[in-house]
Formats: C-alpha cells, sequence, structure tokens
C-alpha cells in the first residue's frame, strides 16, 4: 500500500522523454555497475516494441515487491526501465552473474510474471561486459571530438541500449518497509540532460532483438 501510494502518481514509461532511464532498487543499493551489491551481478534485458513497455514494468514491480523472482529476495538488486526511439526495454539486475541455476530461475520466473509470448527473449549481460562496453563507447567519443579530453558522464542502467553514459538529474524516493519484512526499494528517476535521446510509453509488451 505505502509503494502504490507513492507509485500511482508518478509518471508512466510512456509518458517521459525519450533518453529517459527510470530505476527501482533496493533501500541501500545505488543503480549503478560499481555499487558493491552490482559490482558482480548482471541484468537480464528485455527489448519492448513501442507502446509496451509500462504494462511490463508494473508487473515487473508487483513481482519484485511479492519477492517472487527468485527463492532468495537478495538476488534481486532492482531494475531498470529505459525509453529510447525505435524501442523500449527493461532490466532486471541480480546480484551475481556467475550463479547460472539462480540466473535460470529468475529468467524463468520473470517470463512466467510478465506473461511474455514465447518470441520474446530475455538477453543476459554482465555489468562487467557493461562497463567495458562503455569505457570504449567513452573513449571513441572523446575521440571523434578531436581530443583525448576528460569527457566523462554518470553510468545508469542502460537497459540494453548500447551506451548507458547519460547526462542525468535525478529525484529519488523511497519505500521503507523494513519492519513487515517485506522488500525495500529506492526509486530514482534519471533523465538526459540534452533530451536529444531515444523515446517514451506505459505499464507494457513487446518484441526483442538479440
Amino acid at each position: 500500500e505505502e509503494f502504490w501510494q507513492i507509485y500511482n502518481p508518478l509518471r508512466r514509461p510512456d509518458e517521459v522523454p525519450v533518453g529517459t532511464d527510470s530505476p527501482l532498487f533496493r533501500a541501500g543499493v545505488k543503480p549503478t555497475w560499481e555499487d558493491e551489491h552490482n559490482r558482480a551481478g548482471g541484468k537480464w534485458i528485455v527489448r519492448l516494441k513501442k507502446g509496451l513497455v509500462s504494462r511490463y514494468w508494473e508487473e515487473l514491480l508487483i513481482a519484485m515487491i511479492g519477492e517472487q523472482l527468485s527463492d532468495s529476495a537478495s538476488d534481486i538488486c532492482g531494475a531498470v526501465v529505459s525509453v529510447r526511439y525505435s524501442e523500449d526495454s527493461i532490466s532486471i539486475w541480480n546480484r551475481s552473474s556467475r550463479s547460472d541455476a539462480v540466473n535460470a530461475r529468475i529468467k524463468q520466473m520473470a517470463r512466467k510474471f510478465l506473461r511474455l509470448p514465447s518470441f520474446v527473449k530475455l538477453e543476459y549481460k554482465p555489468h562487467e561486459d557493461s562497463i567495458i562496453d562503455n569505457q570504449r563507447e567513452e573513449w571513441r567519443r572523446s575521440h571523434d571530438d578531436g581530443h583525448g579530453g576528460d569527457n566523462k558522464a554518470t553510468p545508469t542502467g542502460d537497459g540494453g541500449d548500447g551506451t548507458g553514459w547519460m547526462k542525468s538529474s535525478t529525484s529519488r524516493r523511497s519505500v521503507d518497509r523494513s519492519n513487515s519484512g517485506s522488500i525495500n526499494f529506492r526509486r530514482d528517476r534519471r533523465e538526459s540532460g540534452d533530451g536529444d535521446s531515444r523515446s517514451g510509453t506505459r505499464p507494457s509488451y513487446g518484441s526483442s532483438t538479440g
């Protein structure tokens, strides 16, 4: 009930600007690859056709709050919904990229609770791969600018868009239900500072690549 009091007034994914990443993470977990809770982990990525992401996002939040995606609630660190021009995506972040059994279970339960059609693929990417990819992208951008400068940005959940480097402003809301034993989530919204990036949608359905 406390969660929905905070969530209901918020704009849905299909109502936010292109380029927006909206994370929802456990209290005490930052939505960055380098956070100690995320460092050894990875994410399951679901890519969705435009117009479908909001419904899937809401279904995922319900499953996460109900601790239905894994046998151990601590396996799930959070999730990110990413709005882009051509497609949107949802990523489920977990604590360890090396636990094949746990990761397979998360994939199975995510497909079940999101009711994903069989043609929609779930793609797994370790955070260490995301960090390497984005270091390469930062290097490329700095050299494309004609100097090897300090072109730095803040990594966020890339939702599988291939870059994940965004200038961002962040607002945070927390749901603290530790006394009830329920999951504690913090919701951060990050929007691109230049507004040039990708697209917008509401709770969601989809098709995928890769």
